[in-house]
């Protein structure tokens, strides 16, 4: 397994594990059609905006082929207390549980501090069982907010780290 910068040629990877990523993890969370009408090739044009804009993106791959990636960068809103935010990561079904997410977690850690970022926060919807990971890397619940996709409004939990330096030491992250 690989983890490295993303690329332009990467957006349609990186939009396949977006669409499997959302299949797996929502299901039962988030309404079926909003699922059902995420494709690939829509997906695919959103990311090719993405890389390349000054944020972060990085994804991990296995035999040439992209398993997962993550997202970060400035914190969108201004009003968490945070600076940086991890946008998203998102890991294959079949590849989690393998400390790849924390990989992907230390790796934006450190790109966020090379770029004077001190914090970051990130948002988890509610049902989602990504906060115990989340967690278990020392975050700390700081705020909730809502989203509303399709007919439903869902609950986030925004979850925060103050001090970026404890997710750069690999040995903190087990």
């Amino acid at each position: 397994m690989k983890i490295r910068q993303a690329t332009k040629e990467d957006a349609s990877g990186i939009a396949m594990v977006t669409v499997q990523s959302w299949q797996s993890t929502y299901k039962g969370i988030v309404d079926d059609k909003v699922l059902r009408e995420m494709t690939v090739e829509g997906k695919t044009e959103r990311w090719k905006t993405k890389i390349g804009d000054g944020s972060i993106l990085f994804v991990a791959e296995e035999k040439g082929h992209i398993i997962g990636y993550v997202h970060a960068g400035k914190e969108r809103t201004g009003k968490s207390g945070y600076d940086g935010e991890l946008y998203a990561i998102y890991l294959l079904e079949q590849y989690q549980g393998r400390n790849i997410g924390q990989s992907l977690i230390r790796r934006v850690a450190i790109e966020l501090r090379k770029r004077q970022f001190t914090s970051m926060i990130v948002w988890v919807m509610d049902g989602n069982d990504a906060v115990h990971f989340y967690l278990k890397l020392g975050a700390k619940h700081t705020r909730n907010d809502q989203l509303k996709l399709g007919d439903t409004t869902h609950l986030l939990s925004g979850l925060g780290w103050t001090k970026l330096e404890s997710l750069t030491q690999k040995n903190t992250l087990g």
